[in-house]
């Protein structure tokens, strides 16, 4: 197994299985690994702002920009 860069960090993900097949099915049409393409999901995510997944997790963002304040 190799190394992974600096300023990186591996996580594990258990989804459902039919999202699993989709991820897969994208991944080797673009010749990448069902990791990479995930990464790539995951970073979209972030270069769109980050935006709230659940509705606790958008209450959590809304207390959270209240401290700041």
């Amino acid at each position: 197994m190799g190394k992974i860069a600096k300023g990186k960090k591996q996580l594990g993900v258990v989804i459902n299985a039919p999202l699993a097949r989709l991820i897969e099915e994208r991944a080797i049409s673009l010749g990448i690994s069902r990791s990479r393409f995930a990464a790539m999901i995951i970073e979209q995510w972030a270069f769109r702002g980050h935006s709230p997944v659940s509705e606790p997790d958008k209450l959590m963002q809304i207390a959270r920009s209240a401290k700041v304040r």
